[in-house]
């Protein structure tokens, strides 16, 4: 692809996010609002902090990437974050182009594909949205260039430490990242680079990562006398979604959840009261970083004693996050939608439909390529690129297999899907231009 053409997309892609941005209204609800609150309680120097009390209930990377934003512009107008989302986002695309020239040769897939990426509805809507998304992805970007073309930095142990920390400030944005580095490692492993090879790339990144996850644990315990290296919500998001009487593989209030008498207690003893309206609970939560521990256990001792019943849940999960079409678009991009005009909602249905199609086709391509391969993801024959790309939507699916699932969480890795489509598309020209050979 000529170097014109992907500037002309990336120029197109910033001004279409840009026209979306200031012609739809979208406020921040739910946990935006909160990281919303968050960083402009930084920029007025206030610290991590929400009603007055220390924060750290949920991840606080972008909150924190946010508020040095808003010092650096001098306000904290709502506009000013979703500019922020915006720069990232278009500073994502050639970083993602770049990522796709490894796995995508045709110049003509490799234009389509591009092309759908920066023109994706998640894409493009998540701009207005006051949420880690883009931020997230862009990290992730960053750390998937590294690694495809890290024959580029010699293999340094400077360029490894980078990785970790990028790796680290990643899983400030979503802890969940906090085992990625342990899956950079098994692919690493499964190549079978040398030993001495091995234990640079392993320290460099480990060295990098555990020096951020050291900085965010110290100010943690400043703040809250305890051990906690980014958050407190891990064992009550494990609780609320892995039990008996969660349907869906999401969000539920911990009340609904029948506790026995010595949970209670337990959660008495710490300061947190079960049967409670869902505002206390949730301020409870909010302020209370002793309640995630005691719930953890449970959840765990839950899933050891039903097996069959968390397998069900985890294929929910993944039904939800991967299987669900778009419908964080239609949840998180629009509001006042009852609103809208007969033809205007004529127009949102084919919209909503273009989306749902893209994420139900790119999701099943990674599913077909996966089991295509199966053999190889094992095998230090395949490449080191094809082993990343696999490997790390299977991070995905295990991570999201065990935690809350929602289609919202898929954003940061939609781009290595867009890849999966083009590879399949590929092997299908090949075999076409073959026939037509023969």
């Amino acid at each position: 692809m000529k170097k014109r053409t992907v500037f002309l997309i990336i120029v197109l892609s910033f001004l279409v996010k840009l026209i979306w941005m200031l012609k739809v209204p979208l406020s921040p609800v739910y946990d935006f609002e909160t990281f919303y609150r968050v960083a402009v309680n930084l920029f007025h120097g206030e610290g991590f902090t929400l009603d007055g009390y220390p924060w750290a209930f949920q991840s606080y990377g972008y909150p924190m990437f946010l508020g040095l934003f808003f010092k650096l512009c001098g306000n904290c107008e709502l506009i000013t974050a979703k500019v922020f989302n915006l720069i990232l986002s278009t500073l994502t695309l050639p970083i993602v182009y770049s990522i796709m020239k490894k796995y995508i040769p045709r110049k003509g897939l490799l234009t389509l594909c591009f092309s759908i990426f920066a023109f994706l509805p998640n894409c493009i809507i998540y701009v207005n949205v006051v949420g880690s998304e883009i931020l997230s992805m862009f990290l992730f970007a960053l750390i998937v260039w590294m690694n495809v073309y890290q024959e580029r930095w010699k293999h340094t142990f400077l360029m490894f430490s980078l990785q970790g920390l990028l790796c680290g400030l990643l899983s400030l944005v979503k802890p969940f990242f906090m085992a990625y580095p342990i899956a950079l490692l098994f692919i690493w492993l499964v190549k079978r680079f040398d030993k001495k090879q091995l234990l640079k790339m392993a320290g460099g990144v480990f060295a990098g990562f555990f020096l951020v996850l050291a900085c965010s644990s110290v100010k943690n315990y400043r703040a809250f006398h305890k051990f906690m290296p980014i958050s407190y919500n891990g064992g009550y998001v494990l609780y609320i979604n892995n039990n008996s009487y969660n349907e869906k593989g999401g969000w539920m209030d911990a009340a609904m959840i029948p506790a026995s008498d010595e949970l209670k207690e337990e959660l008495r003893e710490v300061g947190y009261e079960y049967d409670v309206p869902h505002e206390t609970e949730k301020a409870q939560m909010l302020r209370n970083a002793d309640v995630s521990g005691i719930l953890s256990r449970y959840a765990t001792k839950w899933i050891l004693q039903n097996p069959l019943e968390f397998i069900s849940l985890g294929l929910v999960r993944i039904m939800n996050v991967f299987f669900s079409g778009a419908n964080d678009v239609s949840l998180w991009g629009f509001e006042n939608l009852g609103t809208l005009s007969i033809s205007m909602k004529r127009i949102y249905k084919i919209f909503m439909g273009f989306a749902n199609a893209i994420i139900y086709f790119i999701s099943c391509c990674y599913i077909v390529l996966l089991f295509a391969n199966i053999k190889k993801i094992f095998s230090k024959e395949t490449s080191f690129e094809n082993l990343l790309l696999f490997w790390s939507v299977a991070f995905f699916f295990a991570v999201f297999f065990v935690f809350e699932g929602q289609a919202r969480y898929n954003f940061p890795v939609l781009f290595l899907l867009i890849i999966c489509a083009g590879m399949i598309l590929e092997k299908l020209a090949d075999k076409e231009k073959a026939t037509k050979v023969k």
